[in-house]
């Protein structure tokens, strides 16, 4: 998730992740307790934040709107709450 360049690209990378811990929950023998899988979902969720945090910021957001420019604003927001 961190070498992803192109923000909005994650939406594809969502699923086969979301497969991938399926497959460790199910033949782990190590990460699946849910104590150990909440971990792997905390480190996935914390990347996601930070990703969309450098995708558009609050200062970037309000940058654009005070720029008077708030159809990028609306984009980048929406773009940002799909992924």
């Amino acid at each position: 998730l961190n070498s992803t360049d192109d923000f909005p690209e994650l939406i594809e990378l969502l699923k086969p992740m979301m497969h991938i811990l399926l497959l460790i929950w199910k033949n782990s023998k190590y990460y699946n307790t849910p104590a150990r899988l909440v971990v792997l979902m905390r480190e996935i969720c914390n990347a996601l934040i930070n990703q969309a945090c450098g995708f558009m910021s609050g200062k970037q957001l309000f940058q654009l709107i005070d720029d008077e420019e708030p159809g990028e604003a609306l984009s980048k927001l929406k773009t940002t709450l799909q992924v």
